[in-house]
């Protein structure tokens, strides 16, 4: 098959099941909207059940629309590779050296980047203004695109840059060293993170003395958690949306929940979805994760490497290195995006299992307090379809995983 033709049916098979994937959620949600279901009336009102359905059928148009926007820039891209014009691009990059093939690469994934601008304006000030959870303004909105973009911008070029100077350098085996390198900086990433690039975003400060932090506390301890840090971090600058994590690794591991989780839960209820996270922790999920992640750089390493050899037949000869990861990232994802299924179905389980520890540590009540309280509050799916649950939930639906703990609760007596 002529490989332009091949590229264009992935880009189409993969963007059209996705904008069907979304029409069978929305018919579906559509076709429940009338009456809720027996499992949810425990956990919704009927106002807030009606509610709930709205904010999913608004970010749904919204995600259709993102698909729509995301396959016209793809196809504009590709146009321009079957023209000649990313060709020209090439050999005009070629002649600034290693800054102009990253440059290459680097200035069409940020184009692609900002067609998504005016998306999540809409989504920010349109769909989450209407259900009552932006609280962000627009030159806050502007000041964080801009700041994501020069990020972006700034390591994006330094990390493309080092991959073709190692590509220079070491000749056919440049994608091993590569891959160390990526993982590297991954690690790095993974702790400067929060200590040097989240600060730029959002504000964080100690949690204050007083009865959370010393549950919290006393629930590391006695799970043997240690923490460099308790944080509060200022989420309700811009979203009424709550939620909890950590970062790092060892003494560096530093807890953050967000001023909005605080205020809605009671301090039990903290503890439980803290306990949560531990869970992933203590089950090795966080290396887990680590460690697929780094095996798919690996692949992505090798996989550049590869693409580049059959560059130099097309004429692209040494710069095939910059066109094959202007490719892969192009196009890497409608190939990825059959994988989803298999990484979101192992990323549920790890939930099952880090509410198990959360359980036995807490208790499942208070745990279940909270999943039902912060779905409620954030509107959560009420009635998503199993086909987007295994190609995009990580987590299991909030029900589902309150029927889990419940059962486990009931077989302990």
């Amino acid at each position: 098959m002529n490989l332009a033709l091949a590229c264009l049916l992935l880009v189409l098979i993969q963007h059209g099941f996705e904008a069907l994937l979304l029409l069978i959620q929305g018919r579906h949600q559509e076709r429940l909207r009338a009456s809720m279901p027996s499992h949810l009336q425990g956990l919704f009102s009927a106002q807030d059940y009606a509610k709930a359905i709205d904010y999913a059928a608004d970010k749904n148009c919204l995600a259709l629309a993102s698909q729509g926007l995301s396959l016209l820039g793809v196809l504009a891209l590709l146009c321009l590779a079957w023209d000649g014009t990313l060709a020209w691009a090439l050999a005009l990059a070629s002649s600034h050296g290693l800054a102009g093939l990253a440059l290459f690469v680097l200035l069409p994934l940020l184009a692609l980047s900002l067609l998504d601008w005016p998306l999540d304006y809409a989504r920010q000030f349109g769909v989450e203004q209407r259900h009552g959870f932006n609280k962000s303004r627009p030159s806050l909105w502007l000041a964080d695109k801009l700041k994501g973009l020069a990020l972006a911008a700034g390591l994006g070029f330094l990390v493309l840059w080092a991959l073709l100077a190692l590509a220079q350098g070491l000749g056919q085996s440049w994608w091993l060293w590569g891959f160390g390198f990526l993982a590297l900086v991954q690690v790095f990433l993974m702790l400067a993170w929060p200590r040097f690039i989240m600060p730029l975003f959002n504000r964080f400060t100690p949690l204050p003395e007083g009865p959370l932090k010393e549950q919290l506390l006393g629930l590391a301890s006695r799970t043997g958690f240690g923490v460099a840090g308790l944080f509060v971090m200022d989420g309700s600058r811009r979203s009424s949306h709550a939620n909890a994590f950590f970062t790092g690794f060892g003494r560096f591991r530093r807890i953050v929940l967000f001023d909005t989780l605080v205020e809605q839960l009671a301090p039990e209820q903290t503890a439980a979805v803290l306990a949560h996270e531990i869970g992933h922790s203590k089950r090795g999920h966080t290396l887990q994760g680590l460690a697929l992640s780094l095996a798919g750089t690996l692949g992505l390493a090798y996989a550049a490497h590869w693409l580049s050899l059959r560059c130099a037949p097309l004429g692209i000869g040494q710069a095939g290195l910059a066109w094959a990861l202007l490719a892969l990232a192009v196009l890497g994802p409608s190939l990825l995006y059959w994988l989803s299924p298999l990484s979101a179905a192992l990323s549920r389980r790890w939930e099952y299992q880090a509410d198990a520890f959360a359980q036995g540590a807490c208790g499942a009540e208070p745990l279940c307090q909270a999943l039902a309280g912060l779905h409620k509050s954030s509107l959560g799916n009420p009635v998503p379809h199993p086909l987007l649950v295994a190609f995009h939930y990580s987590h299991p639906p909030v029900p589902e995983r309150l029927r889990a703990l419940r059962l486990a609760e009931q077989a302990k007596v």
